[in-house]
């Protein structure tokens, strides 16, 4: 992954799942169509999904542990 795509994930997350302000964001993409485009193609890339998905499941297990 590329140093802008891992700066998309990070910002994906703490934008709760807005791919399009994300490419706004780290990108500097001026038109929310162009940023739409590149989000819906970064998350449709294996490593970013993976990510993400990673990411996600961290949150949900620091969320609600399961006990023992």
């Amino acid at each position: 992954m590329t140093l802008k795509q891992k700066a998309f994930v990070k910002k994906y997350l703490t934008l709760k799942g807005n791919g399009t302000e994300a490419v706004l964001r780290v990108y500097k993409v001026s038109s929310r169509n162009s940023a739409a485009v590149i989000a819906s193609q970064n998350l449709s890339r294996e490593r970013i999904r993976r990510e993400v998905d990673e990411a996600f499941d961290r949150m949900l297990d620091d969320m609600y542990p399961t006990h023992p």
